[in-house]
Protein backbone atom coordinates (compact mmCIF):
# COMPACT_ATOMS: atom_id res chain seq x y z
CA UNK A 1 0.00 0.00 0.00
CA UNK A 2 1.51 3.56 -0.92
CA UNK A 3 1.54 5.50 2.29
CA UNK A 4 2.45 8.63 0.61
CA UNK A 5 1.58 11.70 2.79
CA UNK A 6 -0.31 14.35 0.34
CA UNK A 7 1.35 17.23 -0.97
CA UNK A 8 0.65 20.04 -3.48
CA UNK A 9 2.55 17.67 -6.27
CA UNK A 10 0.80 14.68 -5.41
CA UNK A 11 -2.27 13.51 -6.95
CA UNK A 12 -5.05 11.18 -6.20
CA UNK A 13 -4.84 7.53 -7.66
CA UNK A 14 -7.40 4.77 -7.95
CA UNK A 15 -8.41 3.50 -4.23
CA UNK A 16 -7.77 6.65 -2.39
CA UNK A 17 -4.00 6.87 -2.63
CA UNK A 18 -1.87 9.20 -3.59
CA UNK A 19 1.11 9.74 -6.00
CA UNK A 20 3.97 12.20 -5.48
CA UNK A 21 4.63 13.37 -9.13
CA UNK A 22 7.77 14.66 -8.14
CA UNK A 23 9.13 12.00 -6.27
CA UNK A 24 8.43 8.89 -8.89
CA UNK A 25 10.97 6.82 -7.88
CA UNK A 26 9.65 6.35 -4.08
CA UNK A 27 6.52 5.34 -5.53
CA UNK A 28 4.54 2.00 -5.72
CA UNK A 29 3.55 1.38 -9.11
CA UNK A 30 0.31 -1.07 -9.31
CA UNK A 31 -0.81 -2.31 -12.51
CA UNK A 32 -4.48 -2.25 -11.87
CA UNK A 33 -4.06 1.19 -11.24
CA UNK A 34 -2.00 2.05 -13.87
CA UNK A 35 -4.57 -0.39 -16.44
CA UNK A 36 -7.78 1.27 -15.12
CA UNK A 37 -6.84 5.54 -15.76
CA UNK A 38 -4.90 4.24 -19.18
CA UNK A 39 -8.48 2.80 -20.21
CA UNK A 40 -10.56 5.86 -18.90
CA UNK A 41 -8.32 8.42 -20.53
CA UNK A 42 -9.01 8.98 -24.53
CA UNK A 43 -6.41 9.07 -27.36
CA UNK A 44 -5.53 12.05 -29.49
CA UNK A 45 -7.23 14.89 -26.47
CA UNK A 46 -10.65 13.15 -27.38
CA UNK A 47 -10.78 14.12 -31.45
CA UNK A 48 -11.52 10.49 -32.99
CA UNK A 49 -14.39 8.76 -33.87
CA UNK A 50 -15.16 6.72 -31.07
CA UNK A 51 -13.55 6.41 -27.80
CA UNK A 52 -10.22 5.13 -28.07
CA UNK A 53 -8.45 4.40 -24.51
CA UNK A 54 -4.06 5.03 -24.11
CA UNK A 55 -4.61 1.47 -22.80
CA UNK A 56 -6.12 -0.04 -26.28
CA UNK A 57 -3.34 2.15 -28.12
CA UNK A 58 -0.86 0.17 -25.51
CA UNK A 59 -1.91 -3.45 -26.44
CA UNK A 60 -2.05 -3.05 -29.78
CA UNK A 61 1.97 -1.47 -29.80
CA UNK A 62 2.57 -4.47 -27.47
CA UNK A 63 1.67 -6.49 -30.12
CA UNK A 64 3.01 -4.70 -33.01
CA UNK A 65 6.72 -4.57 -31.82
CA UNK A 66 9.22 -7.61 -31.70
CA UNK A 67 8.51 -10.15 -28.82
CA UNK A 68 11.13 -9.75 -26.81
CA UNK A 69 10.35 -6.09 -26.36
CA UNK A 70 6.14 -6.67 -26.09
CA UNK A 71 5.98 -5.53 -21.89
CA UNK A 72 8.22 -2.66 -23.08
CA UNK A 73 5.25 -1.98 -25.93
CA UNK A 74 2.38 -2.37 -23.67
CA UNK A 75 3.95 0.08 -21.24
CA UNK A 76 5.09 2.82 -22.73
CA UNK A 77 2.84 4.81 -22.34
CA UNK A 78 2.15 3.79 -18.65
CA UNK A 79 3.38 7.37 -17.54
CA UNK A 80 0.09 8.47 -18.88
CA UNK A 81 -1.70 6.96 -15.59
CA UNK A 82 -0.21 9.98 -13.94
CA UNK A 83 1.02 12.62 -15.73
CA UNK A 84 -2.26 12.51 -18.51
CA UNK A 85 -2.08 11.95 -22.13
CA UNK A 86 -0.90 15.32 -23.66
CA UNK A 87 -0.77 16.00 -27.57
CA UNK A 88 2.66 15.73 -28.80
CA UNK A 89 2.44 19.81 -30.26
CA UNK A 90 1.60 20.74 -26.86
CA UNK A 91 3.97 18.64 -25.20
CA UNK A 92 6.81 20.05 -27.23
CA UNK A 93 5.57 23.53 -25.71
CA UNK A 94 5.85 22.47 -21.86
CA UNK A 95 9.35 21.45 -21.23
CA UNK A 96 8.44 20.99 -17.34
CA UNK A 97 5.68 18.75 -18.04
CA UNK A 98 8.20 16.63 -20.74
CA UNK A 99 10.72 16.05 -17.91
CA UNK A 100 8.04 15.46 -15.13
CA UNK A 101 6.74 12.32 -17.68
CA UNK A 102 10.06 11.45 -18.11
CA UNK A 103 10.54 11.12 -14.71
CA UNK A 104 7.63 8.95 -13.66
CA UNK A 105 8.43 6.99 -17.12
CA UNK A 106 11.95 6.00 -16.24
CA UNK A 107 10.43 5.08 -12.53
CA UNK A 108 8.16 2.48 -14.17
CA UNK A 109 10.54 1.11 -15.86
CA UNK A 110 12.73 0.37 -12.91
CA UNK A 111 9.87 -0.94 -11.09
CA UNK A 112 8.47 -3.30 -14.17
CA UNK A 113 12.42 -4.29 -15.25
CA UNK A 114 11.92 -2.87 -18.30
CA UNK A 115 14.54 -1.95 -21.38
CA UNK A 116 14.95 1.81 -20.69
CA UNK A 117 15.04 4.54 -22.47
CA UNK A 118 13.05 2.59 -24.83
CA UNK A 119 14.17 0.35 -27.92
CA UNK A 120 14.56 2.09 -31.33
CA UNK A 121 11.46 -0.97 -32.07
CA UNK A 122 9.49 0.29 -29.60
CA UNK A 123 8.99 3.64 -31.01
CA UNK A 124 8.70 2.70 -34.64
CA UNK A 125 5.87 0.58 -33.45
CA UNK A 126 3.96 2.92 -31.40
CA UNK A 127 4.63 5.45 -34.61
CA UNK A 128 3.50 2.94 -37.51
CA UNK A 129 0.57 2.26 -35.31
CA UNK A 130 -0.51 6.40 -35.60
CA UNK A 131 -0.93 5.71 -39.06
CA UNK A 132 -3.36 2.43 -38.47
CA UNK A 133 -5.18 4.83 -35.92
CA UNK A 134 -5.68 7.57 -37.99
CA UNK A 135 -7.34 5.27 -41.00
CA UNK A 136 -9.40 3.87 -38.25
CA UNK A 137 -10.47 5.62 -35.41
CA UNK A 138 -9.01 9.26 -35.55
CA UNK A 139 -9.22 10.23 -39.36
CA UNK A 140 -7.42 12.88 -40.44
CA UNK A 141 -5.37 14.35 -43.14
CA UNK A 142 -2.00 14.37 -41.77
CA UNK A 143 1.11 15.52 -43.39
CA UNK A 144 3.79 16.10 -40.51
CA UNK A 145 3.94 13.43 -38.33
CA UNK A 146 5.23 9.63 -39.03
CA UNK A 147 5.69 10.28 -42.98
CA UNK A 148 8.53 7.97 -43.06
CA UNK A 149 6.52 5.25 -41.68
CA UNK A 150 2.82 3.30 -42.53
CA UNK A 151 0.32 1.51 -40.75
CA UNK A 152 1.38 -1.75 -38.98
CA UNK A 153 -0.29 -4.60 -40.69
CA UNK A 154 -0.28 -7.03 -37.48
CA UNK A 155 -3.24 -4.71 -35.67
CA UNK A 156 -6.11 -3.61 -35.85
CA UNK A 157 -7.85 -0.06 -33.50
CA UNK A 158 -11.21 -1.02 -32.39
CA UNK A 159 -12.26 1.67 -29.78
CA UNK A 160 -13.61 -0.26 -27.65
CA UNK A 161 -15.30 0.24 -24.12
CA UNK A 162 -13.19 1.76 -21.11
CA UNK A 163 -13.74 -1.83 -18.90
CA UNK A 164 -13.31 -4.11 -22.07
CA UNK A 165 -9.53 -2.01 -22.32
CA UNK A 166 -9.08 -2.31 -18.81
CA UNK A 167 -9.37 -6.21 -19.12
CA UNK A 168 -7.46 -6.57 -22.69
CA UNK A 169 -4.53 -5.00 -21.01
CA UNK A 170 -4.55 -6.65 -17.79
CA UNK A 171 -4.62 -9.74 -19.84
CA UNK A 172 -2.06 -9.20 -22.12
CA UNK A 173 0.23 -7.70 -19.07
CA UNK A 174 -0.04 -11.43 -17.20
CA UNK A 175 0.52 -13.11 -20.67
CA UNK A 176 3.65 -11.67 -20.69
CA UNK A 177 5.05 -11.40 -17.30
CA UNK A 178 4.18 -14.94 -16.72
CA UNK A 179 6.46 -15.29 -20.19
CA UNK A 180 9.40 -13.22 -18.63
CA UNK A 181 9.16 -14.41 -14.77
CA UNK A 182 7.25 -17.61 -15.20
CA UNK A 183 4.83 -17.13 -12.50
CA UNK A 184 1.99 -14.94 -11.54
CA UNK A 185 2.41 -11.30 -12.67
CA UNK A 186 3.60 -8.59 -9.99
CA UNK A 187 0.29 -5.94 -8.59
CA UNK A 188 3.37 -3.57 -7.71
CA UNK A 189 6.90 -2.92 -7.19
CA UNK A 190 8.18 -0.09 -5.25
CA UNK A 191 11.52 1.21 -7.11
CA UNK A 192 15.21 1.24 -5.68
CA UNK A 193 15.06 4.60 -3.96
CA UNK A 194 19.03 6.00 -4.96
CA UNK A 195 21.95 5.94 -2.42
CA UNK A 196 22.78 9.01 -0.88
CA UNK A 197 25.60 10.47 -2.33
Amino acid sequence: MNKVKQTESCIGVTGGEFFDLLRPHEMEFNIEVIANALSNICRYTGHVDRFYSVAEHCVLVSRACPPKYALEGLLHDASEAYVGDVSSPLKRLLPDYRKIEEDVQSALAVAFGLVYPFPEEIHRADKQLYWAERATVAPGADKLWHQDLRASRKVTPAGMSPLMAKRMFLARYKELTNERQGNEPLRGQRAPQAKAA
